[in-house]
């Protein structure tokens, strides 16, 4: 009798708890997140041109959550674009994006181009999971090479 009586008074707890609860209306999954610096903050932007600002990046990161226009999903990302002042900010892109996240520079997109289907066809040549397991080996070749995309022939 106890037993059921301990189970009954957990499930009234579990239910009682408070839960957070996203719609999938509102889901936001980002396939580009691009990083480059304006007057002197970070600023983040996605394809779906949601953007946010911060003096960190992570206050950017935070900001582009709390002003985006549905639940910013960050883990579907393929593609990172950053200028060239925000290169240092890729061991904190490492720990928060999927490791199979490609990277490359804003310029590495023709201005006007879909930057998602554009980077289809031009894969970038490194992802995060490259650049973790060797940190100055990518930074000296996105440094150094200035085409990070994939040969063709």
């Amino acid at each position: 009798m106890r037993k059921y009586l301990y189970y009954g008074v957990l499930l009234i707890l579990t239910l009682l708890l408070p839960a957070q609860q996203v719609r999938l209306g509102r889901l936001a999954p980002a396939q580009v997140l691009t990083v480059r610096m304006e007057n002197g903050a970070y600023v983040l932007e996605t394809d779906l041109k949601d953007r946010g600002r911060g003096k960190t990046i992570s206050q950017a990161a935070m900001d582009l959550h709390a002003n985006a226009s549905g639940e910013v999903l960050l883990e579907t990302v393929d593609y990172l674009l950053w200028s060239e002042e925000c290169l240092g900010t890729l061991p904190w892109f490492a720990e928060c994006l999927r490791p199979g996240t490609r990277i490359d520079r804003i310029t590495a997109v023709p201005e006007g181009a879909d930057p998602g289907q554009y980077l289809k066809t031009h894969l970038p040549s490194y992802t995060l999971q490259d650049y973790r397991k060797d940190p100055e080996f990518v930074r000296e070749k996105i440094i150094g090479e200035g085409d990070l995309r994939a040969s063709t022939g």
